[in-house]
């Protein structure tokens, strides 16, 4: 099977749950060694591999394999989970999903034999399941603890494998993502007096660059100066960006210079500075739209952190600098 051109693969991992399907018989310990050679610093959780013989969902004899990683990952490539099979690489069909309880039934029913279509069926294995899963696992029991857990209503609804069946449902929904205000931990009158470029506070750079020592309240002040600011300090930050709600947005804790995806390229520095134009800017596995007229403050220890700019179009033109001594609250 040919590769794929490395510079057209945008596919990314980006699922904590996957069931992987592959044609023939792979050994299960074949399979389990290229998982733990994409892992990385990630952990799985547990993995079930399962050899099966032609059914009409797949034609063919086949393989399945499905794990949960600890984490979501943030990997790159639509060809890490291909194995070398008896001198020919083999391309998984790949699903994943972010309910726990459709992983719990791939585990305990689905590998097992028990298929679900115009009705159940059983259809034994050929060989298997071989399935890892820590000590002491119980299923019902990670699934209650990670729906628990979940950041909001949402996400927990995801896990648990609940989807919406009524109005009341999509109240709810609506009412859990719905944005709330900036939580500033100092108001905008706890800072002294800072005096501001006044190409700056007039609109005719719409990027401010403070830079300075530690200590000195730089994040916060930059806060302070919008009432809902996005706070971004990492590149996928943005992809929390809302037009209609952020009135700001301060860059934090990241040097634009580093190339993507810690940092930013030369031309997307020009295009998130720029207070005059719209820019659009890739995310993951979307580009995320910044209309003009939104301010940005950018918070550094350094004042060369942008991109080799031998044109200018940066600093002088979209950002100005300004830099902090003392620090900034009373």
């Amino acid at each position: 099977m040919s590769k794929a051109d490395p510079a057209a693969d945008t596919f990314r991992w980006r699922a904590r749950l996957w069931h992987l399907t592959y044609v023939g018989h792979i050994p299960a310990e074949l399979l389990l060694r290229q998982l733990s050679s994409v892992t990385k610093s990630n952990t799985v959780l547990g993995s079930s591999v399962v050899h099966e013989a032609s059914d009409a969902e797949a034609p063919y004899a086949h393989t399945h394999l499905a794990w949960l990683w600890e984490r979501a990952p943030n990997l790159h490539g639509a060809r890490l989970m291909d194995v070398e099979c008896e001198g020919t690489t083999i391309h998984p069909h790949a699903e994943h999903r972010k309910s726990i309880k459709w992983m719990q039934l791939v585990f305990t029913r689905y590998h097992a034999g028990h298929k679900l279509g115009g009705k159940s069926t059983f259809v034994a294995p050929v060989a298997g399941p071989w399935q890892q899963l820590p000590p002491c696992f119980e299923w019902n029991d990670y699934v209650l603890t990670e729906v628990s857990e979940a950041s909001d209503l949402i996400e927990g609804a995801q896990l648990a494998g609940l989807g919406v069946r009524n109005l009341h449902d999509v109240l709810l929904l609506q009412n859990a993502k719905r944005l709330r205000p900036f939580e500033h931990n100092f108001e905008r009158e706890s800072f002294l007096p800072l005096w501001v470029p006044e190409v700056y506070a007039s609109g005719a750079v719409g990027t401010l660059q403070i830079w300075g020592g530690v200590n000195l309240g730089k994040t916060e002040w930059a806060l302070a100066q919008f009432a809902n600011p996005l706070h971004v300090t990492e590149r996928n930050d943005l992809l929390d960006f809302r037009p209609d709600w952020h009135d700001g947005i301060v860059i934090d804790k990241m040097l634009p210079r580093e190339r993507p995806p810690a940092g930013f390229s030369l031309h997307e520095c020009e295009k998130l500075t720029d207070y005059t134009l719209s820019a659009s800017i890739r995310c993951l596995y979307k580009k995320v739209s910044i209309p003009k007229g939104i301010r940005k403050i950018v918070v550094t220890n350094e004042r060369d952190v942008w991109p080799c700019d031998p044109h200018g179009q940066i600093v002088g033109r979209r950002v100005v600098q300004l830099q902090i001594f003392e620090r900034t609250y009373r």
